[in-house]
């Protein structure tokens, strides 16, 4: 998810199907795809309060070519809450501190 692309992809994807429910259903293929966390990461203090479903974030600083990248990376029980962190994740993946606002 650290290419810059995969944004503008899935908001293509997203703009091209004409129906809710088609949106709906890529939202879930794209939850298939969320690299899982480890249930030692599903701690309370990674969880995201106010959700009906159970959501957890887990943000992780690397560096990359002497700059800091931020990773995010997420779970849920619930399968469109998994697609909607993929998109979540994949904003500020390849983006440089500095670049995010």
């Amino acid at each position: 998810m650290s290419d810059p692309t995969v944004f503008r992809d899935i908001s293509k994807n997203l703009t091209v199907r004409d129906d809710w429910e088609g949106r709906y259903r890529y939202l879930i293929e794209l939850g298939h795809g969320l690299p899982r966390l480890t249930q030692a990461e599903e701690l309370p203090g990674n969880g995201v309060h106010g959700w009906v479903s159970q959501v957890w974030l887990v943000a992780e600083a690397r560096r990359d070519n002497g700059q800091t990248v931020r990773i995010f990376r997420g779970e849920s029980d619930a399968m469109i809450v998994r697609g909607s962190q993929f998109c979540w994740c994949s904003i500020p993946a390849a983006r440089r501190r500095k670049s995010v606002k």
